[in-house]
């Protein structure tokens, strides 16, 4: 009887164990999955704003501005989504940092908005407008660090 329960406690410890690696496994995936989606979504705004760019013609500022303007409305609420999946992975720290360079970013959005933000920016001597969004997007996807578990 005794070795019966030797061997039946064995079985139910390893099954146990197993069930413990399976649930970190799949928590550490999960997490990984949502900062490689954030990681990408960073890096497909900076590639359309490097391309918006390079397409731009400095000879028409009023259509380079405005095609800046539409992008930057149109990135807001593709970094607030992307900050949402991610943020439940996240540290507190890096909640804080991510959401102070998320004010940041959506701040520079309204107070350099058209043709008499691109003259704000010419005027207090601050980077272009494509710099000034490239560093803040790459201050957005420091944010999230890619350690392994939060610390």
């Amino acid at each position: 009887m005794c070795d019966f329960f030797k061997y039946a406690g064995g079985i139910i410890f390893g099954a146990a164990v197993g069930c413990g690696f399976g649930l970190a496994s799949f928590w550490l995936q999960r997490r990984w999955i949502a900062q490689g989606d954030f990681h990408v979504v960073i890096d497909d705004l900076i590639a359309k704003l490097h391309n918006l760019t390079r397409l731009g013609d400095p000879s028409k500022p009023s259509v380079s501005f405005q095609a800046e303007d539409k992008f930057l409305e149109e990135s807001i609420p593709v970094l607030i989504v992307a900050a949402r999946r991610v943020r439940r992975h996240i540290t507190e720290e890096d909640r804080r940092n991510l959401d102070a360079a998320l004010a940041d970013y959506k701040e520079y959005r309204t107070k350099y908005h058209g043709m008499t933000g691109r003259c704000k920016i010419a005027l207090e001597g601050q980077p272009e407008f494509a710099e000034a969004i490239h560093a803040k997007l790459e201050k957005i996807d420091e944010c999230i660090s890619n350690r392994l578990v939060p610390s």
